[in-house]
Order: structure tokens, then sequence, then C-alpha cells
């Protein structure tokens, strides 16, 4: 399974908060095809700008030892694959980063997903993350000063 979600953030520069449309929990097998369906509605129109955020994969000797598939490197090479045909922003992020939106504050902002093995959760961390840092978004209920690391 692998996390997905999306936010409208078309006014966040303007100060207004991001509004989550929803998140999902995708079977690797629907993946490719919930991906192409998902770029193709959105990029394909005047009233929306795609950008697309992953968790970036990096096979280290612990990755290894667990026998972790390589599938994550598929998705992300069909990513880059589909950001680049479609001259879409992508944006990879380390998985620490998602430490930064933990669930507490994922609740404080009305940001979660119910159900699933906790991929959407994750998702949603990496949107949060990408908000603050690339459209300078700063909510109340996520930061506990006004400084954020650029």
């Amino acid at each position: 399974m692998t996390g997905t979600a999306l936010f409208d953030i078309t006014d966040i520069e303007k100060g207004e908060n991001p509004v989550l449309l929803w998140t999902e929990e995708v079977a690797e097998h629907d993946f490719y095809e919930f991906i192409h369906n998902l770029v193709n509605r959105y990029s394909d129109t005047e009233k929306y700008t795609l950008d697309i955020v992953c968790e970036n994969f990096i096979i280290t000797v612990q990755t290894a030892k667990l026998g972790a598939g390589t599938w994550s490197l598929r998705y992300i090479g069909a990513l880059e694959l589909l950001a680049k045909l479609g001259d879409l922003k992508m944006t990879l992020q380390q998985p620490a980063q998602k430490d930064f939106a933990p669930n507490d504050r994922l609740k404080a902002l009305g940001f979660w997903h119910k159900g699933g093995g906790g991929h959407a959760l994750d998702a949603l961390r990496h949107a949060v993350i990408y908000m603050v840092m690339k459209c300078k978004w700063r909510p109340k209920e996520l930061l506990d000063d006004d400084t954020v690391d650029n």
C-alpha cells in the first residue's frame, strides 16, 4: 500500500489554509492506473496546478537486510516520468521529514485519515511539510514559533 493525499492550495499564498480534498491508501497493483488518472484529471485543467510530493526511498544496508522490495523505487520513477511528461513540479522528501507533523499536529490541523496502515497519514505529513517549506504556510496549530528552516 501507498498513501496519497490531495490538497487545494490555490489561495495558500494569500494566507488561506489549504483544503484537504481527500486521502487514500492505494494497493500496489492499482498504483500506476490510480496515479495516471489523477495526473490526467488535475493537470489537464486551467483551474489547478499539480505539484507532486513524494517520500524518497534509498536502499541502505538496513533496508537490504529487511528484504525491502524495489516497488518504492518503481513508484518514484513512474511519478518522475509523469512529472516530466506533464511539466509538473515534483519534490522528493526524506523519510525523517515526516517527524515534523506527528499525529497530534495533523489532528489539530483537521487533517486525518481513518483506517488503513498509516500510509495516508504519512502522505499528509509530507504534504504538510511541503506546504510549510515551499509555500510558506504558517498555521498556528503547527508551529511553536514563526521559524522553519528553509
